[in-house]
């Protein structure tokens, strides 16, 4: 029997057009594991970064993966930028320069990032859009923030209320949900969410959130989430982008 790797996804990170090297794509430790037990391969090449699968036959033609992924499974990657003198240069992080004409939209996590997945608008698996952000640029529309998955949560809009807010999971087997553990009030609530992103809903606004068990460091600039289900085809190379423009 032989074996055959080849590159099952790719991400390329890209400013004006032109792949960047000020950047560094990680997996999370969660993702290193789910990684390893889908017989995956995460590894920097010279201008990409890439999730290799692990084949083997006796011709390339018929090889099969030394395991499948069985059901919907999401990888978790963490976006860092090595160079901080670009962050003032991309958007959406480049602001006017009275920022009162051009606020950061509000959020409701710890702190400000980016978010990217591979899912469509029903929340669908999407392979054939390759741009990971909203639009043919990185804007306001990625831009999320994470949180713990259990925090105490309270409502600063005085015009909104817990009933007038959703939990929507960013998943393909996600749906509403309501976390409120006790102590709910008008104003107030002990949550406890599932570690994913989500779309919080408060009255007329929408943001993303993303939830996990410790807080993602203060250097990462965002955070990726590639899925995959039963579907995936093991000989078709995808390549995923970022792209981040200057103006």
């Amino acid at each position: 029997m032989i074996y055959y790797y080849d590159i099952l996804f790719s991400f390329q990170v890209k400013v004006d057009n032109v792949v960047s090297d000020a950047f560094t794509l990680v997996p999370t430790h969660e993702c290193t594991k789910k990684l390893q037990k889908s017989g995956l391969i995460f590894k920097k090449l010279k201008d990409e970064t890439a999730v290799i699968v692990e084949r083997v036959g006796e011709e390339k033609s018929t090889a099969e993966p030394i395991r499948k992924i069985k059901s919907t499974t999401v990888f978790s990657f963490i976006l860092f930028l090595n160079d901080s003198d670009l962050l003032g240069k991309i958007i959406p992080y480049k602001r006017l320069p009275n920022a009162t004409d051009n606020p950061f939209p509000p959020y409701s996590g710890r702190s400000r990032k980016l978010y990217f997945n591979n899912l469509n608008a029903t929340f669908s698996i999407e392979d054939t859009r390759n741009k990971l952000s909203h639009t043919d640029k990185v804007s306001d529309d990625d831009l999320g923030s994470v949180t713990l998955n259990k925090f105490g949560y309270t409502e600063r809009d005085p015009g909104v209320n817990l009933q007038q807010i959703t939990f929507t999971e960013i998943s393909p087997v996600g749906g509403i949900i309501m976390p409120y553990g006790p102590g709910v009030t008008n104003r107030t609530a002990q949550l406890e969410l599932n570690k994913a992103a989500y779309h919080l809903k408060r009255g007329p606004h929408l943001e993303t959130l993303y939830a996990e068990s410790s807080l993602i460091g203060s250097n990462a600039l965002g955070i990726i989430e590639i899925f995959k289900d039963e579907t995936i085809q093991y000989d078709q190379e995808i390549k995923y982008e970022i792209p981040f423009s200057t103006s």
